[in-house]
């Protein structure tokens, strides 16, 4: 009998319809588990599976607060993120892997009960599927037809008698009820079939739970899926953050870093930073100073984003369906990147694509027709990794490359071979491969890995430039800067001039040492200049806060204005504020002298002055006093 005749057979109302599967087993343990996979629509998904946390009442008190935490279902993650975030995405490929489903007996009352009992009033199947090969077995509720001699077979299951508890994939579940339930899904759509493991803890099924040992009073049913749904939950990990940013081909800003960063170790590309000085794997920290494990980077996969995010300034909305919020992200997208100006700019890239603006009123927001906006079209997409390239990858690499204190450590690393050469390979291996190389290394290892690492690690020690903190305010400044000269109407900039100037200022600053953790404001005192600025003033450490990242770069813009003997900028005195007792005292400082050289020249011995003596912070003074 063929599969196509089985299941035209007439179907029993109380039992769902019969549906073909194909047995497996899993023998890693004592206690074998089979389990059998078989395909539901998603209609049928969505209508005849059941949630974990909507297991009868009476059961909540039986189950550990582990348990009672991984059986909720966050339904705001369900709704904004799998739903409208990923299910209703246009143009978006979709996939799930499959639910695992445990068919679980119910008593009279539709609780939960230790067995499955014998069968009452099961259907009849057809002769043909009660001669060989096949066997029936009624397994209480549960109806399970098996060949002898191969994996095939059939299930159904009375739905008053069986309660089909999802124990992995209830998210998943959750947001495929929610869309069906919604409605407005195309035929296509409601062909979809979903992967299902079905597993039925019962001897009859070939899971013998007689070595396993539950309490006295424990259901032995429920024992065995608690203990399987705490595992799948308690074992699956989420996806690393860097690796979410490397891989996420529909977020903006993720694919921003990547423009940044060269693909491949050794690779030298123009306007990307080297791989081998970026901190991506992550595996056992995300900061990128921290001893030899760390040694070889000056940035994180993580800090480059935060980065990103920070320039970008995107207003994603918390509802992909509010008007209001999607527009505002639109035009926070326009502003930042200007993704309908590069469309224009390039007609023969982009032919016939119209305005984001356009698109998103005539896709998304159209009466009747709303569609969540979540992410952009891959078109745009692209448009926005153009206009990234051109607007701000130039501003944030230069700086991350050609700042001495960046530029320097690079040819360390480069000279140490944590580029392009053997360390910069046995940098990026799995651990296990890590550990069998040092093996075969013996007595090298120490001239080989210890050693450069070592020395890499010492040239970062107390400097700020490798801190995520410092590096956020250093960029954060470089664009405040390039804002505030493009701004200037007396004077019009290229990107490469700009970036000439201010790293030379910058420059200036590190070989002064100003850079350093431990600077003082003065010879032979204790008073640091970075005290309540960037540093806690108790102790000393290093404050890793938004607001200490908004005075360090209101400090360089400050200095910047002085070293450069301008007027103070609007930049200067809006962090005038923020930046302690110390900028009251620069903005006493800007000379009067017309030319422009001789300004310049006065103002940074002034700058040079005023870091050696100057009040800052909580009224901490050096022993001259303040200027």
């Amino acid at each position: 009998m063929g599969i196509e005749e089985a299941l035209v057979e007439a179907q029993e109302v109380h039992y769902t319809k019969l549906r073909p599967i194909l047995r497996g087993r899993f023998a890693l343990s004592r206690t074998a588990i089979p389990y059998f996979s078989g395909v539901m629509s998603l209609e049928e998904v969505a209508k005849e599976l059941g949630l974990v946390e909507n297991l009868p009442a009476d059961l909540r008190a039986r189950w550990r607060l582990e348990e009672l935490f991984q059986r909720e279902i966050d339904w705001d993650r369900v709704r904004k993120s799998i739903v409208q975030g990923y299910l209703r995405v246009p143009d978006k490929l979709k996939f799930f892997n499959s639910i695992t489903v445990a068919l679980l007996p119910l008593d009279e009352k539709r609780h939960i009960t230790s067995s499955y009992g014998d069968a009452s009033n099961a259907p009849e199947p057809k002769p043909s599927l009660r001669a060989s090969p096949w066997s029936v077995s009624n397994i209480g509720g549960v109806q399970l037809i098996q060949a002898d001699s191969s994996p095939h077979g059939f299930v159904r299951w009375d739905p008053t008698r069986i309660f089909p508890a999802t124990i992995d994939g209830q998210h998943r579940l959750a947001a495929l009820q929610m869309l069906l339930n919604e409605g407005s899904l195309s035929l296509d759509a409601l062909s979809t079939e979903i992967s299902v493991l079905f597993l039925i803890a019962d001897k009859r099924a070939g899971f013998d739970t007689a070595h396993l040992q539950a309490l006295p009073d424990e259901n032995p049913i429920l024992a065995v899926v608690r203990e399987i749904f705490i595992d799948l939950n308690k074992h699956a990990k989420g996806v690393k953050r860097a690796r979410q940013i490397l891989l996420d081909d529909q977020d903006i800003k993720s694919r921003c870093v990547r423009q940044m960063v060269s693909s491949t170790i050794g690779e030298v590309e123009e306007g990307r930073l080297p791989l081998g000085v970026v901190h991506w794997q992550h595996t056992d920290t995300a900061k990128f100073n921290v001893g030899e494990k760390t040694a070889p980077f000056i940035t994180t996969v993580e800090l480059l984003y935060s980065i990103v995010e920070s320039v970008l300034a995107l207003d994603t909305p918390r509802d992909p369906m509010d008007e209001a919020q999607v527009r505002r992200y639109v035009d926070s997208i326009e502003r930042a990147l200007g993704v309908s100006q590069q469309i224009a700019s390039e007609p023969a890239t982009y032919p016939n694509v119209a305005p984001l603006k356009d698109y998103v009123e005539r896709v998304h927001l159209r009466e009747g027709y709303e569609v969540p906006f979540v992410t952009l079209p891959s078109v745009y997409l692209k448009a926005a990794d153009e206009a990234f390239k051109v607007r701000w990858r130039q501003l944030i690499v230069s700086t991350l490359q050609r700042f001495q204190a960046y530029s320097d450590f690079i040819d360390e690393v480069r000279a140490r071979d944590a580029l392009s050469g053997e360390l910069a390979a046995f940098l990026v291996l799995p651990r296990r491969a890590q550990l069998q190389q040092i093996d075969e290394w013996g007595t090298e290892r120490s001239a080989r890995l210890d050693e450069p690492l070592h020395e890499l690690a010492a040239l970062k020690d107390g400097k700020w430039p490798f801190f995520a903190v410092f590096q956020k305010a250093i960029i954060r400044a470089t664009v405040d800067a390039w804002g505030e000269r493009t701004r200037d109407s007396r004077r019009k900039p290229t990107l490469e001039a700009f970036l000439d100037e201010w790293l030379s200022f910058l420059n200036w600053m590190w070989e002064r040492g100003h850079f350093n953790l431990d600077a003082i404001l003065q010879d032979d005192s204790d008073s640091r200049l970075w005290a309540a600025i960037g540093l806690n003033v108790a102790s000393d450490t290093v404050r890793y806060s938004d607001a200490a990242m908004k005075r360090i770069a209101g400090l360089l813009i400050l200095w910047w204005s002085v070293y450069n003997g301008e007027t103070p900028s609007s930049a200067a005195k809006k962090y005038s504020k923020v930046s302690g007792n110390l900028s009251q005292c620069m903005l006493a400082l800007y000379p009067e002298e017309e030319d422009i050289g001789a300004r310049q020249s006065l103002a940074r011995d002034r700058l040079e002055r005023v870091l050696k003596k100057a009040k800052i912070g909580r009224g901490r003074r050096t022993p001259n006093g303040s200027v």
